[in-house]
C-alpha cells in the first residue's frame, strides 16, 4: 500500500502578532514545580501565548522564550491550586494566585474560541455577495444565534500573502477595526468577528444596509441639500478624528468609502489603508496615566504612495524620497468630500482624462478652486489650502462659522439621511464564500482570530 503523503506543516505569519497588544500579562513561575523559580512574564496576544524573561520590559517577538498558538480542540486547563497545564508541554504555569489563575483562563477560553476552526460555518448564513473587487469580496451573512445580519469580508489568502505590502494592509485593517470595537467607536464601523478559513482571511463588522456615501449622493442627483450636507459632515468630522484619537491615519477618505447604516447614520468604513502612527498626549499635571479628557495630537507621519487619486492631498502626490505626509492629508481628502457633496464636481482635476495620472498630479498640485460662496467656502479654502502647515485642523473645521450651529454632543443622534424609498438589492444570491482554490491551507496568520 502507498504510504499517504503528510499534510504541510503550517506556515505562521508573526506579522500582526507583533503589532496586537496583549489582551492579558501577568507574572507566572514556567516549571514543573511551584519551587523552582523560572520567573517569567505572560502575554497573551490574541490567540496566541507568549512568555518573556522578566528581567527585559521587551515586547519583541525574538526576546520570547515561547510562542505557542492556542488551540480550541485543546485549551489550557487547571492545574493543581493555582497553576495551567498547557497541552504538549511538560512544564506548567504557576500563577501567584487562584484569582490571578482563574483570569488567565477566561482570558484564554475567549481566546481559543477565537481560534476555533470552521467558525464561517458553525456561526454564519451566507446570503448574499455584495461586492467584488481586486483584494476581496464582501458578503451579507447572517449570524445564527441572534439572527443579526452583518457583513463579511473575504480576502483571498494568495492576495494577503502574495507580498510584504499587500500583508501589511490586512494585518493593519484587523488592528485598526479592533481598535475601534475596543474603544466602541461610534463612527468607526467595528469589528465583529475575524477567522480564518483554508483559502481565505475573514472580517465580520457592522452592515451598512443603505449602502455607501457614494452610491446615496448618486441617488439624490449627484449632491446633497446644504443642510444635508451638513448633517453627513459633522459626522465625517468626529469619524476622522475617532481614528486619528485611536492613532491611525485615515489615507483613504471618500463616499465611496463611507457607510450609510439602516438609521441613515453614517460610519467609516474600509480600514485597509489606515496605519498607526505615533500620537503625541500632553503632560498630565495631576500624575494621571489616564488619556481621557487629555489633549493629544496625532504627529506621526507616512511616505506611502496610497490612497484614491482624486482625493490625495498635494503632500501625497510627492510623497516618498523623505518627504512624507500626516493626518492634515486626511483633512485635504475630507475638504474633496465636503466639496463633491455640495457642488455635484471635484475641486480639481473634473476634466483630466481618466488614467492620466501625469495631468491629475498637476491639477492637484496647480489648478486653481472655484470655491462656493459663503461660509461654506471660506471652510473648504481652510481645508483645501496646498500648504499642509497653514490647513485648517479638525478642531479649526469644527469651529468655522458653517457649522456654528452644530451641536457636537448630539451629533449623530436624532434623524440621519432621508431614506430614499426601498434600497435595492444589490450583488447577487450567494450562499457560500467562492473558494479561492489557492493551494495555501497551510498559511495562517498568528493572532487573526478575534470575537468581540
Amino acid at each position: 500500500m502507498p504510504r499517504q503523503k503528510r499534510p504541510p506543516s503550517p506556515t505562521y505569519s508573526r506579522e500582526l502578532l507583533r503589532r496586537l497588544a496583549p489582551v492579558f500579562t501577568a507574572p507566572v513561575h514556567f516549571c514543573a514545580t511551584p519551587f523552582a523559580r523560572h520567573t517569567r512574564r505572560l502575554e497573551l496576544r490574541g490567540s496566541v501565548l507568549l512568555l518573556f524573561a522578566p528581567s527585559t520590559s521587551s515586547t519583541s517577538l525574538a526576546d520570547a522564550r515561547l510562542v505557542r498558538p492556542l488551540s480550541a480542540s485543546a485549551p489550557p486547563a487547571p492545574h493543581a491550586a493555582t497553576a495551567v497545564a498547557l497541552p504538549g508541554v511538560a512544564r506548567r504555569l504557576w500563577f501567584s494566585s487562584r484569582r490571578a489563575r482563574d483570569a488567565f483562563l477566561s482570558a484564554a477560553a475567549r481566546a481559543c474560541a477565537a481560534a476555533a476552526p470552521d467558525r464561517l460555518r458553525g456561526l454564519y448564513t451566507v446570503e448574499r455577495l455584495l461586492g467584488r473587487g481586486a483584494s476581496a469580496a464582501v458578503y451579507r451573512v447572517v449570524r445564527r444565534r441572534d439572527g443579526r445580519r452583518l457583513a463579511l469580508k473575504a480576502i483571498p489568502k494568495a492576495y494577503a500573502f502574495a507580498s510584504d505590502a499587500q500583508l501589511d494592509n490586512v494585518v493593519g485593517e484587523r488592528v485598526a477595526l479592533a481598535e475601534a470595537a475596543r474603544r466602541d467607536a461610534r463612527f468607526v464601523v467595528r469589528l465583529v468577528d475575524a477567522f480564518e478559513t483554508p483559502s481565505h482571511l475573514c472580517f465580520v463588522t457592522e452592515l451598512a444596509e443603505r449602502g455607501d456615501l457614494g452610491e446615496y449622493i448618486r441617488r439624490k442627483g449627484g449632491k446633497l441639500r446644504e443642510e444635508e450636507a451638513k448633517t453627513v459632515f459633522a459626522e465625517l468630522v468626529l469619524a476622522l478624528e475617532e481614528a486619528h484619537e485611536m492613532g491611525f491615519l485615515y489615507r483613504d477618505m471618500k463616499p465611496a468609502n463611507v457607510l450609510v447604516g439602516a438609521d441613515g447614520h453614517v460610519k467609516l468604513g474600509d480600514l485597509g489603508l489606515a496605519k498607526r502612527v505615533e500620537k503625541r498626549v500632553e503632560e498630565d499635571q495631576s500624575g494621571s496615566e489616564s488619556e481621557e479628557g487629555r489633549a493629544w495630537r496625532l504627529v506621526g507621519r507616512s511616505e506611502s504612495f496610497v490612497g484614491t487619486r482624486k482625493f490625495m492631498a498635494p503632500e501625497v502626490v510627492r510623497a516618498g524620497r523623505g518627504r512624507g505626509y500626516g493626518a492634515s492629508a486626511d483633512v485635504w481628502a475630507l475638504g474633496v468630500t465636503l466639496y463633491l457633496m455640495v457642488t455635484g464636481r471635484y475641486p480639481v482635476g473634473g476634466r483630466v482624462p481618466k488614467g492620466d495620472w501625469r495631468a491629475l498630479a498637476e491639477a492637484i498640485r496647480e489648478e486653481e478652486v472655484a470655491f462656493p460662496e459663503g461660509s461654506v467656502g471660506e471652510l473648504l479654502e481652510g481645508m483645501l489650502d496646498r500648504d499642509a502647515l497653514d490647513r485648517w485642523d479638525l478642531g479649526e473645521v469644527k469651529r468655522s462659522e458653517w457649522l456654528g450651529d452644530v451641536d457636537w454632543e448630539a451629533v449623530g443622534e436624532g434623524r440621519g439621511l432621508e431614506a430614499e424609498g426601498e434600497v435595492t438589492e444589490v450583488g447577487e444570491t450567494a450562499t457560500e464564500i467562492e473558494d479561492a482554490g489557492t493551494g495555501l491551507d497551510n498559511m495562517s496568520l498568528l493572532g487573526f482570530g478575534y470575537v468581540a
